[in-house]
């Protein structure tokens, strides 16, 4: 082969190698749009656009709850800046708008951990780590204020990371942790990152008094600053609250191992041992303990498995081997490339959804049935369709919600076992002066009901059953 052609070839695949990372990165909004595209089911995200419409009409931010007569607790809306937004999304464009609200912050969530794992690695690395950290985080991104916190910890990750590498304070994570705090409970995961930080910091013998302090004084007030938003103090109270109760929902029991999300962010945590086993020199101990902290998200709750996806992810990205001879493309056509396809794919999101997204997964079609219903009306319904009653049938006065905080913890036991039509079922739906029952049609308590011959079926959808006391 002449000279001439080893060039043209060389040159050749220089050319390849700089331009199909760029395909590849173009292609994963497209395959991620797939997580977001879908009727909006999850139970808690009706409850919290019911929560964004009392928030536009009262600016109440705590007091006693306006929106349920079986609730016995105080309601505070310490997630009330996404609220908001859900809120107006949905004014503006009904549940398809909310739907559409979920595909854009997907894609921005996507966006934030690429670019954050570009301050190690090249294009096509860090495209795969940021497709692998929202895989880890998919069980959980429905439209919830939860995605702020999926979206704001990769920046707080990478803003400690830095100030491992370089010593300097980063102020700038005390106004983002209030606005992380006016938006998510999970806002503490940012102060554990600072936390863990600082510490490993102090144990690797790298910070002076002063820079001890200033660091110190960073995690400090990103934890004050959560007390000037408009819950007040209050707020510190919110988790205790729900912990109460976290013993009753699925989504805070211990992940399973075999769940893909676990097992894609297992894959993350593994990666980095591995990588940090073949390094010559020893792992510093910020880096040991932010693992530790992404270990133990992971494995803790089902609920807190993506917080352990998006702090494993920059981790991985700062231990990946990057070689000299890396081909990069230049920075603005890959700017151009992923805006173009992030842009791309919220346009097609935005053609599918009106069809796709205009009635919940909830049952739906028993909506003229219980919208004839007279107001005050008590319906015996189940947890995961009190926030959609709630939401689409305000004058109903449901017997629980997903606001489980709002409710004593004995109530939610005394729901859940009548449901299972246990020991008193009866004197507990007699107790809620409830004419109407809205139930899962398998659930025990529809057949007792029915058994009894003082309720009568009057319509299914969904896998629910709307049933009516015999006069």
């Amino acid at each position: 082969m002449s000279m001439a052609n080893r060039g043209r070839q060389a040159g050749s695949t220089s050319g390849r190698d700089r331009w199909l990372p760029l395909v590849f990165l173009a292609l994963i909004p497209f395959i991620l749009l797939r997580l977001g595209l879908h009727p909006v089911g999850d139970p808690d995200t009706f409850w919290h656009l019911r929560a964004g419409s009392h928030l536009w009409g009262t600016w109440q931010f705590n007091g006693p709850d306006p929106l349920s007569q079986f609730s016995s607790r105080s309601w505070v809306l310490h997630e009330w800046l996404p609220e908001l937004g859900l809120a107006a999304a949905a004014a503006l464009g009904g549940l398809p708008a909310v739907a559409w609200l979920a595909c854009a912050l997907i894609a921005v969530l996507f966006v934030t951990v690429y670019v954050v794992c570009r301050t190690w690695v090249p294009v096509l690395p860090a495209a795969i780590l940021a497709t692998a950290a929202v895989f880890g985080s998919a069980a959980s991104l429905t439209p919830r204020p939860q995605l702020v916190t999926f979206v704001l910890l990769p920046v707080v990750v990478w803003a400690w990371l830095g100030t491992a590498r370089d010593l300097r304070v980063r102020w700038w994570v005390v106004p983002l942790s209030w606005v992380w705090a006016c938006s998510h409970g999970l806002w503490v995961a940012g102060v554990v990152t600072g936390a863990a930080v600082t510490a490993g910091l102090l144990l690797d013998r790298r910070l002076s008094l002063q820079q001890a302090a200033r660091l110190v004084g960073v995690v400090a007030l990103s934890v004050v600053v959560a007390a000037l938003t408009p819950v007040g103090p209050g707020l510190f109270l919110a988790p205790m609250r729900v912990s109460e109760t976290t013993s009753l929902i699925s989504e805070w029991d211990p992940p399973s191992l075999t769940s893909p999300p676990v097992a894609v962010t297992l894959g993350l945590l593994a990666a980095v041992v591995v990588l940090w086993a073949r390094r010559a020199r020893q792992v510093p101990w910020t880096h040991v303990l932010l693992l530790a902290v992404a270990a133990g998200w992971t494995l803790v709750y089902a609920r807190t498995v993506a917080l352990g996806a998006l702090t494993a992810a920059p981790l991985l990205a700062s231990a990946w081997p990057v070689r000299e001879d890396d081909v990069h493309p230049s920075r603005r056509a890959e700017g151009v490339s992923l805006t173009a396809a992030v842009l791309a794919s919220l346009a097609l999101a935005a053609a599918v959804l009106p069809s796709l997204a205009a009635q919940p997964l909830q049952p739906h079609r028993l909506d003229q049935q219980l919208d004839r219903l007279p107001r005050g009306t008590v319906v015996y319904d189940e947890y995961s369709l009190g926030g959609w009653l709630l939401w689409r049938h305000p004058q109903l006065a449901p017997v629980i919600d997903p606001r489980v905080e709002v409710f004593d913890a004995d109530y939610v036991r005394e729901h859940i076992t009548t449901l299972a039509a246990g020991p008193g079922w009866e004197a507990s739906v007699a107790r809620s002066g409830a004419t109407f029952a809205l139930i899962p049609q398998d659930a025990p308590l529809s057949a007792a009901m029915l058994r009894t011959g003082d309720w009568a079926a009057i319509g299914n959808d969904a896998g629910y059953v709307l049933l009516t006391r015999r006069s």
